[in-house]
C-alpha cells in the first residue's frame, strides 16, 4: 500500500497468474486465465510473440 497525496494506491496483485508461454492449435483454440486486483484497477493486455496485441 502506498500513500500518495491522500490516495491509497496498491500495485497490481495477481491472484491467478498465467504461464509465461502457452502453445495451442488454431483449430482447437485455447484459454488462458488471469485475475488481478489493485488500486487503481490494473489493465491486463495480452501480447503475441511478434509484439502485437491480442484482440477479441
Amino acid at each position: 500500500m502506498v500513500w500518495s497525496g491522500g490516495l491509497d494506491l496498491q500495485g497490481p496483485l495477481f491472484l491467478h497468474e498465467p504461464p509465461h508461454r502457452v502453445e495451442f492449435s488454431n483449430s482447437s483454440g485455447g484459454k488462458v486465465d488471469c485475475t488481478a486486483h489493485g488500486s487503481p484497477p490494473p489493465e491486463v493486455e495480452w501480447i503475441l510473440a511478434d509484439g502485437s496485441a491480442v484482440h477479441q
